[in-house]
């Protein structure tokens, strides 16, 4: 976890979601540089942020995420925006949603198998 956040409520949150670093009090560059580190030792790299020290690491992402409440200016530099501002409950409705898509139903057996996946 890469935060400009105080330390102690960043590594509560660390704690709280199992994650295995946490990097807090950094500035706008000290979290690109760190990113771009990490990005470079993997496959891709989705981040996830919500302000405008934000912007930088969400357009230098594979995958940036912007909360829907965020700076205007992490929305922009993002490719995605969750516009409920959380990504409670979504795990369980994608889930639901792909139990949905690989139960074929009267109106899509039909349709060939790429059509029902969309």
């Amino acid at each position: 976890m890469l935060t400009g956040d105080r330390q102690q409520p960043a590594e509560n949150v660390k704690n709280e979601l199992g994650l295995s670093e946490c990097h807090a009090e950094l500035l706008p560059a000290q979290k690109l540089e760190l990113f771009k580190g990490l990005k470079s030792k993997s496959k891709g790299a989705c981040f996830v942020g919500d302000g405008i020290n934000d912007a930088p690491v969400l357009s230098a992402s594979d995958c940036g995420i912007a909360m829907g409440f965020g700076s205007e200016a992490a929305i922009e530099a993002s490719d995605a925006v969750l516009a409920s501002g959380t990504l409670k409950n979504s795990f369980q409705r994608q889930l639901k949603l792909q139990e949905v898509l690989s139960t074929p139903s009267k109106a899509t057996s039909s349709l060939p198998s790429q059509s029902r996946l969309l």
